[in-house]
């Protein structure tokens, strides 16, 4: 299992026999690879292949809950160009 944060960027990756699960948290976006079959990932099976799907988001479900990952939540309120602005008239 691997999980990563960057930014406002999280993902996490599972693995089960020859299935790869990228998943992105931000727009919850999943890609589901056979890497037997496709191990350059250029064709998403995840809708063909819902049972995998949901194996591999309950495992990372089960990984993050068991060593006690949070994710970070994304701000809605948070105005970039407003804290800019702030910034430069003080």
């Amino acid at each position: 299992m691997l999980f990563e944060s960057k930014g406002n960027a999280s993902w996490s990756v599972g693995f089960k026999t020859h299935y790869k699960l990228i998943k992105y948290y931000e727009d919850n976006s999943e890609y589901l690879f056979d890497m037997d079959q496709d191990p350059q990932e250029l064709n998403n099976i995840a809708e063909s292949n819902k049972q995998i799907l949901e194996e591999l988001n309950r495992d990372i479900d089960s990984y993050f809950e068991t060593h006690d990952i949070q994710l970070h939540t994304l701000n809605t309120d948070y105005d970039a160009t407003r804290i800019r602005v702030e910034i430069i008239l003080k």
